[in-house]
């Protein structure tokens, strides 16, 4: 069994029952060499109520309160470590596929995990690219990302946004000022080009 460092929060047996709320998912069967860091996982769950706001429906300007699969999901993504050929600490994940039902908040639920990325990891000149079936869905998580950063008072002077007025027909990006990362909106052939790097 892996082990799982835990935080004052939650007992181990806590994050293992959340952990394993996924069905058909066991991290334990195949973790290897990983584990569980509990404040990691945290620190991305806290992130989603304290830093986001829902930017439509009868949710649109309260705080981003994960439900529980959403956790599970997150934690998972967030709170699993390995050490790398290179002798880094980094995440055991790198990607992920989520199948839910239709009007599940899946969409909102990405926007948040780009964020998440984009703006509370050390990594120095990000490359985010946002991709669906075509480029007005994936305008769609772009108006996500764009909605989340304006309604937050935490990064208003880090970033400029290009575009995204619209659902689809003109280039959307986000730039850090910081570090010069960024996250832009890509067609639906960007499998067949090259450059970027990508990743959780």
């Amino acid at each position: 069994l892996a082990r799982i460092f835990c935080n004052k929060d939650m007992t181990s047996r806590q994050w293992k029952s959340l952990i394993l709320l996924i069905p058909g998912y066991d991290p334990f069967a195949s973790s290897a060499e990983s584990s569980f860091d509990s404040q990691a996982a945290q620190a991305a769950l806290d992130f989603f109520p304290n830093n986001l706001r829902h930017i439509e429906g009868d949710l649109a300007g309260k705080p981003f309160v994960l439900e529980r699969w959403q956790q599970a999901i997150v934690a998972n993504l967030f709170g699993w470590r390995r050490v790398d050929e290179r002798g880094r600490d980094v995440r055991r994940y790198r990607e992920c596929l989520i199948y839910v039902p239709r009007k599940n908040g899946k969409t909102p639920l990405a926007a948040g995990i780009v964020l998440f990325c984009f703006f509370e990891d050390d990594e120095k000149g990000q490359q985010i690219f946002l991709a669906a079936g075509d480029r007005e869905q994936s305008g769609y998580l772009f108006r996500q990302v764009k909605g989340m950063i304006e309604g937050s008072e935490f990064w208003q002077t880090d970033y400029q946004i290009y575009g995204g007025h619209g659902l689809g027909g003109q280039a959307k990006s986000i730039v850090k000022r910081s570090d010069l990362s960024f996250i832009k909106v890509i067609s639906s052939m960007a499998e067949m080009t090259h450059g970027g790097t990508t990743g959780l």
